[in-house]
């Protein structure tokens, strides 16, 4: 069941609260830096982005985002309902795994297609809503690991490669690794070894946070609290990825600084993440739907 949303331009308008000037209407920036906005024209109804930037006075104009305001409003709509799994996305409610997302991006960049006359050229932006958002589908909510999400089996495999997963024995943890969910993710998922700002550390059993430090010689004083962290790998610009043991939390660890801060939920969040960013380099945004994932 699809649920078509129809608006005329005044309803629009007014359903929205869209602020109305003189000739053209300026809502909402799309990308910081230099100002990106939306102008809306009084008289015609079609859209466009209008580029501000900072060393010069006058606007440049852009690529329309749609070819009028009620598109537009039809495309943020629709993705919106992707996130919501409602609507005409209602059919991924409750479903995750790699066929979900696919099928959600197809759905989408059918509609955003149609958007343009159905034959018209998708902008970018709308490209990566349609690729990236629905990625979110992969994983569900955790039930069955204990952790924050529920990863499908094999996803880091068949991404990074099988040998690129790093799976641990019992013999690699130290006793203060006490939180089972994620000595059973790091034993049975595993971790890529190279998360491309991450690099995993496979030689040598994974070392507490006060073991690396005094073999280091990073740091003459450890913080209060560090007792139960682990050092997982390296990241970039002198930063370790760490893990407490006691609660399953990741953190990043600044050597020069000596500070702590939290950076993901647990381990299933830190692999989601990891995954994300390596799946969104290889989307082909030019390839047609079916090649989406």
């Amino acid at each position: 069941m699809s649920t078509t949303i129809t608006l005329t331009r005044d309803e629009s308008l007014t359903r929205v609260g869209l602020p109305v000037g003189r000739g053209r209407s300026r809502f909402g920036a799309l990308r910081t830096g230099a100002l990106r906005t939306v102008v809306n024209s009084t008289s015609t109804g079609e859209t466009r982005t209008t580029h501000f930037p900072h060393h010069r006075p006058a606007p440049l104009d852009r690529r329309p985002p749609a070819t009028s305001l009620e598109v537009l409003l039809r495309f943020a709509a629709a993705t919106e309902e992707m996130a919501a799994a409602r609507g005409q996305l209602a059919f991924s409610a409750g479903r995750f795994g790699p066929r979900t997302p696919a099928e959600t991006s197809r759905h989408l960049l059918t509609v955003f297609a149609q958007g343009t006359g159905g034959g018209g050229d998708v902008l970018p932006y709308w490209k990566m809503a349609a690729s990236i958002r629905p990625l979110a589908r992969i994983a569900a909510a955790g039930a069955e690991s204990g952790l924050a999400l529920d990863l499908p089996a094999r996803l880091l495999e068949q991404t990074f490669g099988h040998a690129k997963v790093a799976r641990f024995e019992d013999v690699d943890f130290p006793t203060t690794l006490t939180h089972e969910p994620t000595r059973r993710f790091l034993s049975g998922t595993g971790l890529p070894e190279d998360g491309s700002l991450f690099q995993l550390d496979t030689e040598i059993p994974l070392p507490t946070l006060v073991e690396y430090c005094t073999d280091e010689d990073t740091a003459t004083e450890l913080p209060q609290g560090t007792g139960d962290l682990i050092r997982l790998g390296r990241l970039a610009e002198g930063n370790s990825l760490v893990l407490d043991g006691r609660t399953g939390t990741i953190l990043t660890w600044n050597e020069p600084e000596t500070t702590l801060h939290l950076l993901n939920t647990d381990v299933s969040t830190l692999a989601f993440t990891l995954w994300l960013m390596h799946r969104a380099k290889t989307i082909d945004f030019d390839g047609e739907a079916g090649r989406v994932l």
